[in-house]
């Protein structure tokens, strides 16, 4: 794991004895709204809180101390303005966990920014109004309450989001990905799940090799993608963009407002195309599994293919 270029690194072995007890290693930092907590931690999960006064960190595993703590990982903090750095790194590459798991937990100000890396667990952060950036390469990753912008990545677990954000890019290779609501632009991707996004205010691209995609309210383009599984999408009002729905492995399904002014070109080689509610201008030849024409005089554009189901599109219920 690369270093942070700390000022002044402070040991394990150098705090006072009030911060470091027989229940972890305790620091806390003066930090004003704004500033920016970085955590680059081996083999711990890392949870990030606001709401506090200043910064406070706290490291534990089990009721091991400082000491227990230290013999097998190098742990160092930094501060520089508002920014907090805090490292913990395994010291030996023959890591034995003891059978406890570290626990590096942050208490942060409401109005502050976090970077998170961790190769060993699960990420959870909440009650932030700045930006997030988390990465972990086995564990899940849990936000809440954090305004954004989001950028997120795991390599073997599910992501979670619930409360709204600016804007989100979560990808992970091993799991879901739960999206709540997002006031502009989405980014989610997944090679092993399905893919839920509450609501869209910007622009969504969403990609999933193993599952279902669903987009319960979108307001602007929805770029679907699935190898494995169906999709749906539920536009409110006029849809700003084109979009864009694929899947190789089940059924789309898009509602739209009656008013809604679209330019279609649906395809279903293992299915039909039906439409229900919405008035459509057809061009050229009608068939079964096939629709090319304008709903309500034409506008955005939708495209919609599906290789292994239907394709409905309907007014919005």
């Amino acid at each position: 794991m690369s270093r942070p270029i700390f000022a002044a690194l402070l040991p394990i072995g150098a705090l006072a004895a009030s911060a470091a007890g027989a229940d972890g290693i305790e620091r806390a930092f003066s930090a004003d709204a704004g500033g920016t907590l970085v955590v680059e931690a081996e083999s711990a999960t890392v949870e990030v809180r606001g709401g506090s006064d200043n910064v406070q960190v706290r490291i534990t595993r089990g009721s091991d101390d400082a000491a227990d703590i230290g013999e097998d990982f190098d742990v160092t903090f930094d501060q520089d303005g508002d920014t907090v750095y805090v490292q913990v790194e395994r010291k030996s590459e023959l890591f034995w966990a003891r059978g406890k798991p570290l626990s590096v937990t942050v208490a942060t100000p409401t109005d502050f920014n976090a970077k998170l890396r961790t190769t060993g667990g699960d990420v959870h952060v909440t009650n932030l109004s700045g930006a997030l950036d988390a990465t972990t390469s086995g564990g899940d990753v849990g936000i809440e309450d954090v305004q954004g912008p989001l950028a997120v990545r795991t390599s073997g677990g599910d992501i979670r989001h619930v409360g709204a954000a600016a804007t989100i890019d979560a990808k992970t290779s091993g799991g879901s990905i739960t999206i709540g609501d997002i006031r502009g632009a989405i980014e989610a991707r997944t090679s092993g799940g399905t893919i839920v996004i509450d609501h869209a205010g910007g622009p969504v691209r969403a990609k999933t090799s193993g599952g279902s995609i669903a987009v319960k309210s979108a307001s602007d383009a929805v770029d679907a993608h699935t190898s494995g599984g169906s999709i749906e999408a539920t536009f409110q009002g006029q849809p700003r963009g084109d979009s864009r729905l694929k899947t190789s492995g089940g059924s789309i399904t898009a509602y739209f407002g009656p008013d809604a002014a679209l330019d279609v070109n649906a395809s279903a080689s293992g299915g039909r195309v039906r439409v229900d509610g919405l008035r459509v201008q057809v061009e050229g030849d009608i068939t079964q599994n096939s629709l090319q024409g304008t709903v309500n005089g034409g506008g955005a554009g939708l495209s919609a293919r599906t290789s292994g189901g239907s394709i409905t599109l309907a007014v919005r219920r």
